[in-house]
Parts: structure tokens; sequence; C-alpha cells
């Protein structure tokens, strides 16, 4: 994203933000021209949306895009998305489990969830998780890292939040 787009949507969002809602984190993508910012309010409630010039590549839990190429338009729809919008509440279990991903990615492990087309059409099977270790030649995907059982209470966390 070049720094011009970013000015603008910060520019559009501190506009439309009430005195109780600000920005916690705004991310930039480096190859597509997409921002992921997070917003919160003075309830402790939080919202995701993203900002884009193209629609999501997975639709499955994709959070709220907006196509930012039209500022009155944008301003417009955040507006009424924000009017209508359920905030959020960040509990110390979403912290925790937050905290364990970081932790995990600093020592070597990360966790991927796989999105691909036919799991999610398909109600017969739920998400599945994958662990990449971090190797010296290269990353290598656990197919089982997970116990049934537990991938299954990771999909239900996944889904209520």
């Amino acid at each position: 994203m070049k720094d011009h787009q970013e000015i603008q949507i910060r520019v559009v969002l501190a506009s439309i933000l009430t005195n109780d809602q600000r920005i916690i984190s705004f991310h930039t993508t480096r190859k597509s021209e997409s921002a992921y910012v997070l917003l919160g309010n003075n309830q402790g409630e939080f919202l995701a949306i993203r900002l884009s010039t193209h629609k999501a590549f997975s639709v499955f839990m994709s959070i709220p895009t907006f196509d930012y190429t039209d500022k009155v338009q944008l301003i417009e729809k955040l507006r009424d998305f924000l009017r209508r919008a359920s905030w959020l509440q960040f509990n110390y279990h979403d912290y925790f489990a937050l905290s364990m991903i970081v932790f995990a990615k600093q020592h070597g492990t990360e966790f991927q969830i796989d999105d691909s087309y036919t799991i999610f059409s398909e109600a017969s099977q739920g998400m599945v998780f994958y662990q990449l270790l971090g190797r010296p030649r290269g990353k290598q995907v656990v197919l089982h890292a997970f116990e049934e059982d537990y991938n299954r209470v990771l999909a239900d966390y996944t889904h209520k939040h």
C-alpha cells in the first residue's frame, strides 16, 4: 500500500470515529492494497475491518471489507456500518490464545488454518489447523500436530469468536 493511500484511510477514519472510538492497530499489506484496522471503544470492545481495492481471497470468516477508492462512498458505508456493528469483547481467554500464537512463532512454530474452498464448501468437515515448524532448510508442515479433540476445540473457539 502506498503512503498516500494509508493517509487517505486514516483521515477518513479520523473523521467518522466518535469521541469514544479510536484506532488501536493499523496494518498495511506489502504486496496488495489492503489495510487491516482494529478499532476500540471506551467500553473495552473491539471491531476489526479491512479496507482494500479488491475482495478478500477467502470469504470464510472474513472481516468486513470496504473499498476505499471512492472516498465519499467509503465515508457513507463506514458510518452506516459503525452504527450497526456488533463490537466484540476481548477477554483473558482471547488474550491468552493470541499470546500463545505469538510465543510459538518466536520459538519457530506457526499455526495455519486450511481455508481451501473444499473444506469450507462442504459442511461435513470443520476447520483444520496445521502446525508449521521452522527448520534451517525451510518450514515443515506437521499434518497431524493436533489430536482430533484439540482441533475440534480450536475450531469451536474460532467459530464463537
